[in-house]
């Protein structure tokens, strides 16, 4: 290929192609295996596609953007998946560093479960990362994605902190997928 822009064409085919035939084909079936291995090439293709789209250089970020213009809700994208992160952190009033630590303080063990469940379950995005993918994002080792499965289990017991971050997105215009009951408001 002559250029980056290119490598960013071909790259966004992929993933939409890969996307396109999910739909077609229907859910993928209960391998978590299998769903892992498309999660992370569908995310792969993503971030290539971005890597290209600025030929190899990130763009920077001032502290606290949102991840697009406010005005219409919008599903992330792989290169704001950072932004998103950031501001979980804000809502939940920590740090990444305590985040990843091994401390069981109870707000930050509420945050690890109230970020854990709205970054794998809550958030839409355009190509859902898998969880070691998210893990890495956030500043873990790739096996830390156990750690991310066994705390989005327990987010419910801290309702109040994940229905927070969903009127954040709300604000934002981050698109989420629907609330679970537990996460509302008024059950709150």
């Amino acid at each position: 290929m002559s250029d980056w822009y290119e490598v960013a064409v071909v790259a966004e085919s992929f993933q939409q192609q890969l996307e396109a035939a999910l739909a077609e084909y229907g859910p993928v079936p209960q391998d978590e295996r299998a769903k892992a291995l498309i999660g992370q090439a569908a995310f792969a293709l993503g971030t290539l596609s971005d890597y290209a789209a600025t030929k190899g250089q990130p763009e920077p970020k001032p502290a606290g953007a949102t991840p697009r213009p406010l005005g219409s809700v919008q599903r992330v994208r792989v290169n704001e998946i950072p932004t998103v992160i950031e501001m979980l952190f804000g809502v939940a009033d920590i740090t990444q560093r305590a985040f990843v630590s091994k401390t069981r303080a109870l707000g930050v063990v509420a945050a690890r479960r109230a970020i854990a469940w709205m970054l794998y379950e809550g958030i839409e995005y355009e190509v859902k990362p898998s969880l070691p993918d998210l893990a890495v994002l956030l500043g873990m080792s790739p096996t830390g994605h156990a750690t991310l499965v066994g705390q989005k289990k327990r987010a419910e017991l801290h309702a109040e902190l994940a229905a927070r971050m969903y009127d954040e997105c709300d604000r934002l215009g981050i698109k989420t997928n629907p609330r679970p009951d537990w996460a509302r408001k008024e059950q709150v």
